[in-house]
């Protein structure tokens, strides 16, 4: 659970609350789950799959999993992201997966949010941000 408050300078500031430690509003490498030369890809990489004069979107079946492959126009380079959905906060459930994909950037809102990437079924894309103790899907990028 997290902790939030607005300090004098009008600052949020967050803790967790069964450790009482800072939450930081930027990714600490430290904290990157990615592999040794990969990372969790920027906001504005994140994006760039939105561009549709350069990047062709089809939703495909990958060994039995339904998720949406990205392909450059340009060189025919690709990226397959299966729908994930994503697990609440509170109870740790499993909501809308194989209907939705959710995938986090490393790109900060402030100290309690962070930006992701949404597509879905029916064709919707969308960029937001969201508490991030929910849990949503990494898709690391090589560096």
């Amino acid at each position: 659970m997290t902790n939030c408050k607005t300090a004098n300078n009008s600052k949020l500031t967050c803790t967790d609350s069964s450790t009482g430690v800072l939450i930081n509003d930027t990714w600490e490498k430290s904290n990157d789950p990615s592999p040794i030369d990969w990372r969790v890809p920027t906001l504005k990489e994140l994006k760039s799959l939105s561009d549709t004069t350069k990047v062709h979107r089809e939703w495909t079946n990958v060994n039995n999993i339904l998720g949406m492959r990205f392909m450059d126009k340009d060189n025919g380079n690709s990226i397959f992201l299966p729908t994930t959905g994503g697990r609440g906060h509170e109870d740790g459930a499993l909501y809308n997966r194989d209907v939705v994909g959710f995938y986090w950037s490393s790109t900060q809102e402030d100290n309690r949010y962070a930006y992701l990437i949404m597509f879905a079924i029916d064709d919707t894309y969308s960029v937001d941000y969201n508490s991030r103790d929910i849990g949503l899907a990494v898709r690391p990028v090589a560096e």
